[in-house]
């Protein structure tokens, strides 16, 4: 059973833009970042990624984590602090605020209560 998830990639202290560019390309290669979900620079040393997709197969969003900070650190070819975090998408916390007829006429009326 697969679960929606967007995920946000940050990694800081990047040495350079030649590693930066291979830490993009290792991640998008494990979570597809679309054209909206694309990369945002806050400097040159910090990178923030994110995107949607599907966890398959009973993996964790930890485990998903811990496996795209292994991917990071091995295309940076050394330690870089990476924060991984996960939104599940298809339970969100929502309210609902009905409104019936009453609301309708003191509205009307120009009690606004």
């Amino acid at each position: 059973m697969s679960k929606y998830y967007e995920m946000l990639f940050r990694v800081s202290d990047i040495p350079n833009k030649k590693v930066r560019d291979k830490i993009a390309d290792a991640i998008n290669a494990k979570w597809a970042l679309d054209n909206c979900d694309s990369i945002e620079e806050m400097n040159l040393d910090n990178l923030v990624l994110y995107g949607r997709g599907h966890l398959y197969g009973g993996e964790t969003e930890e485990d998903f984590a811990f496996r795209i900070a292994k991917t990071i650190w091995k295309a940076a070819g050394q330690y870089l602090p990476v924060e991984v975090v996960a939104t599940y998408l298809e339970e969100l916390p929502n309210e609902s605020y009905p409104f019936n007829e009453l609301d309708y006429n003191q509205w009307k009326e120009g009690d606004d209560g």
